[in-house]
């Protein structure tokens, strides 16, 4: 049991996904917190909480965000969509990002690679004009 997501843009567990985000979150130049949840430690990016809202969690944006990678970072981590309108622009700005990603931190995943992957699905249903759903 893990995430998924239509155009192959993830496909991993719950807790990769979380730390993936985090590296982009880092490279991006985002602070990450932590809190705990019945015990366990879990980090997330600090953002605004009006970015934060129930329909932003689930990715439905009116406007787009000063910066698109809001809308992967804000998104909940086993619901919602990455709306069509949103997928290239979002691939454009992890693409900038994948120039500067480091590797540093060992991990049974590689965080270029799931970046890179995450990419090809957005341009992808970009071209078709679909949503990215997570499932």
């Amino acid at each position: 049991m893990g995430l998924s997501t239509t155009y192959n843009c993830f496909e991993g567990s719950y807790s990769y996904f979380n730390e993936w985000r985090n590296a982009i979150a880092l490279a991006s130049g985002y602070k990450i917190e932590s809190f705990d949840y019945f015990g366990n430690k879990y980090f997330y990016p600090v953002l605004n909480e009006k970015i934060c809202t129930k329909e932003h969690k689930m990715g439905i944006w009116e406007k787009a965000p000063k910066d698109i990678l809001i809308i992967l970072l804000a998104h909940l981590d086993c619901d919602g969509i990455i709306q069509s309108k949103y997928c290239s622009s979002l691939a454009d700005r992890l693409e900038e990002i994948l120039k500067i990603l480091s590797e540093e931190t060992p991990s049974f995943y590689n965080k270029r690679i799931t970046t890179q992957l995450f990419i090809e699905g957005l341009r992808k249903a970009a071209k078709d004009g679909a949503d990215i759903e997570f499932c």
